[in-house]
């Protein structure tokens, strides 16, 4: 039940698969896996800097356009 347009809605958590039993439960990753994750997330984080890096030094430069 929501909104049309607006992306709000409400859904009701009642009944028997509304508690902890239904919950998501992750997986522990192994060392080498956990290794690579953590090289993809600064592989991830490098970039998004670098970007807005770009971005900041090319409204610099387009500011200082006559």
């Amino acid at each position: 039940m929501g909104i049309p347009g607006t992306g709000i809605y409400y859904a009701s958590h009642t009944g028997r698969h509304s508690g902890f039993h239904s919950a998501h439960q992750e997986t522990l990753l192994g060392p080498q896996e956990q290794a690579g994750q953590d090289r993809k997330a600064e592989r991830v984080l490098i970039f998004v800097v670098l970007a807005a890096i770009v971005m900041v030094a090319l409204a610099l430069v387009l500011s200082a356009a006559p």
